[in-house]
């Protein structure tokens, strides 16, 4: 009964509610028709079906997640688990590659387990066995095209030169995309390569020095003066020869080569470093009257500065190539003027000279600069032989709060290179506005592999510390690692001294756990800077001090530790009576004992202030058989201040006859030393 009363009360306030909803909307028809007046009637209309690209669904995806600065995609997001160094970087690379040729190698040893599960969708090829059989087996354009698709460039022009002989030559379309195939690869098939870049040496990123061959200094000249030989070494000629051209040997058998051919070869040798064949072929081009393509003319701007000693000859062959772009009516890109900026970059005061005038001349023609080109420039005006100037205030005017897109390689080099002269001005609120451009939109993306990135935070962290205060070093510090990079030990040196200056003592021992975690509890000088701080702090209250202590514990085991490293931690008469020092101001007289202890196993001699101290810390605790035990050890070494230790000792007045009678045997065993001494 009670159930059939709850429902009739729910059908009855269901009927009131809709009852409610037509009154009103009744009430609303009936003002209408008494007004004489219609109603509009809203048609409900149908977006038109948008097309979007396979990557739609991920793109929008990211767009819900934001940056983690805790977090470093490229490993284990784990701070334990992520590499130290960039020999462990290395090695996690090598070992994600080892992986996937472990598995290459099972998919291609057992195909048939593979090919019988094919539910993916799109199907990703790489992924599968490599196809064993051809569906064209005789010699024919489908043939070449058909290897083509999947890299056999050897079969590919094995084919093409049997139709040559057959007399059946292929098309001119299809004899020139396996030209540009085999220009690209230099005449031999793939071979997948992880491309790692060798990490820099330890003393680049620790100094903040960049490794960059092309970033070397040049000695400043004129414009007249030869360049005294810049480029040698600078690039190694891998173009094939002989019958092992491949590339070659299909560009001679064509009967009546085209402006595509002469491109593909031109780009061919000037990747593969025969950049004097690459002109050799232009000039054949123009003697010919075929013109050369947008592309051809960047690959050969790229190259003027290898043929040409002398920085005149330099800009002639350059203005020469331009005029021909001119007549030709090949209009530059952005490509274009990166490259005639990268020449420039080594040509000493004609590059400064014409830089401007090339970044005019982009303007004029509606080209926009990359950031590619705004690296260029910091690397002609920003040389250590060279006074400072505001372009990089005027670049950051230009382009601050501006989203870019990658346009061409050089694109990433820019934010390094950008807080490198950041770092060499000491002007922290312009390394504030361009991390603040990084991180406009999807710029951090711009920012290059990780030694790239971790040469800009460790500049730009630096920084901080030497130009901001605690605070702000802290708050970047949180937002930075582990996500943009780790640490090195002068970044930590330098938040020690920041530290410091500020007073704030009580962070010193968070960063000792920053340098074991991130793995440079080893190394020699972030410890003996961190000890001396410790050690010569001032007005520090019991419970910082007794942190100090545990601290100083921590490094005297990580001294014991490295002992049995490649290369171990030595104590120097510096850090360990530093230690010493915190052990005896924390009141800690065990630690502190144990210290001098070690000053006898590293024939090091302990100072007249260390002993003293810990002397004064056992009389004040009336622990004198501490302090009759630290005298002898000074009496042992020989030590010229024993004496004064003595006589300090004997003004206590809590002394026993018994102690005072061992005082005066050491004493008196000190002066017998000094007559045979005598």
């Amino acid at each position: 009964m009670a159930s059939s009363m709850t429902g009739l009360r729910a059908r009855q306030l269901c009927n009131l509610c809709h009852n409610i909803s037509l009154s009103r909307i009744s009430t609303s028809g009936f003002q209408s028709r008494a007004q004489g007046t219609k109603l509009p009637t809203e048609r409900l209309v149908i977006p038109k079906r948008r097309k979007r690209d396979d990557l739609a669904v991920l793109r929008a995806l990211a767009g819900t997640v934001g940056k983690d600065p805790t977090a470093s995609y490229g490993y284990h997001d784990d701070p334990f688990l992520l590499p130290k160094s960039p020999l462990e970087r290395r090695k996690y690379l090598l070992s994600g590659d080892s992986g996937r040729k472990a598995a290459k190698l099972v998919i291609n040893a057992k195909p048939d387990l593979f090919l019988a599960y094919q539910h993916d969708e799109p199907k990703i090829e790489a992924f599968y066995p490599p196809s064993q059989t051809y569906v064209f087996t005789e010699p024919s354009e489908d043939a070449i095209m058909e290897r083509l698709d999947v890299l056999d460039l050897i079969g590919a022009a094995e084919i093409h030169n049997q139709l040559i002989e057959s007399g059946n030559a292929p098309s001119m379309d299809v004899s020139n995309h396996l030209l540009e195939v085999l220009c690209f690869y230099n005449s031999e098939s793939p071979v997948t390569v992880m491309d790692i870049e060798p990490p820099p040496p330890r003393e680049a990123l620790e100094a903040g020095e960049t490794t960059q061959e092309e970033e070397a200094p040049e000695e400043e000249v004129e414009e007249s003066s030869p360049a005294p030989e810049p480029m040698r070494g600078r690039h190694r000629e891998t173009w094939k020869a002989g019958e092992e051209n491949a590339a070659q040997i299909i560009f001679d058998s064509l009967e009546e080569p085209d402006s595509r051919s002469y491109n593909a070869m031109i780009r061919g040798m000037v990747k593969y470093g025969a950049h004097s064949k690459a002109f050799n072929l232009f000039n054949t081009m123009q003697e010919r009257g075929i013109q050369t393509t947008l592309e051809g003319y960047n690959a050969l701007i790229s190259i003027v500065i290898s043929i040409r000693p002398d920085y005149s000859e330099r800009w002639n062959v350059l203005q020469q190539l331009l005029r021909q772009m001119r007549a030709e009516n090949v209009q530059p890109n952005i490509t274009t003027f990166n490259n005639l900026l990268n020449s420039l970059r080594l040509m000493g005061g004609i590059g400064r000279k014409r830089a401007l005038q090339t970044l005019s001349e982009m303007r004029a023609v509606n080209v926009e600069p990359s950031l590619g080109t705004y690296n260029h420039l910091l690397n002609i005006f920003y040389r250590d032989n060279l006074p400072p100037t505001d372009i990089i205030y005027e670049i950051l005017d230009a382009i601050e709060g501006q989203e870019f897109e990658l346009q061409e390689p050089n694109d990433i080099h820019f934010f390094k290179n950008a807080m490198n002269v950041c770092f060499k001005l000491k002007d922290v609120r312009l390394a504030y506005r361009l991390d603040a451009l990084l991180n406009t939109g999807d710029n951090y993306k711009l920012s290059g592999d990780h030694v790239k990135r971790s040469l800009y935070y460790s500049w730009f962290l630096n920084l901080v510390c030497l130009m901001d205060n605690s605070d702000a070093m802290f708050e970047y510090y949180e937002k930075l690692v582990p996500g943009g990079f780790i640490p090195n030990g002068l970044v930590f040196m330098e938040m020690m001294r920041s530290v410091q200056t500020a007073g704030k003592l009580e962070k010193l021992s968070y960063i000792w756990d920053e340098m074991c975690l991130y793995g440079l509890r080893y190394w020699q000088q972030p410890k003996e800077l961190l000890l001396q701080i410790m050690a010569t702090a001032d007005s520090v209250d019991t419970t910082v001090l007794e942190e100090f202590g545990r601290v100083a514990n921590d490094i005297q085991k990580a001294y014991v530790e490295s002992s049995r490293r490649r290369v171990p931690s030595r104590w120097t008469n510096i850090s360990l009576p530093h230690v010493a020092t915190i052990h005896i101001r924390a009141g800690d007289k065990d630690s502190a004992w144990s210290t001098l202890k070690v000053f006898r196993k590293q024939k090091l001699t302990p100072g007249q202030a260390v002993l003293e101290d810990f002397i004064s810390l056992c009389l004040r605790t009336n622990d004198v058989d501490g302090a009759m035990e630290c005298l002898e050890l000074a009496v042992n070494d020989t030590l010229a201040f024993a004496p004064s230790l003595a006589q300090k000792i004997k003004q206590h007045e809590g002394l026993t006859t018994g102690q005072s009678n061992q005082l005066s045997q050491i004493l008196e065993g000190d002066e017998d030393v000094a007559v045979k001494d005598g």
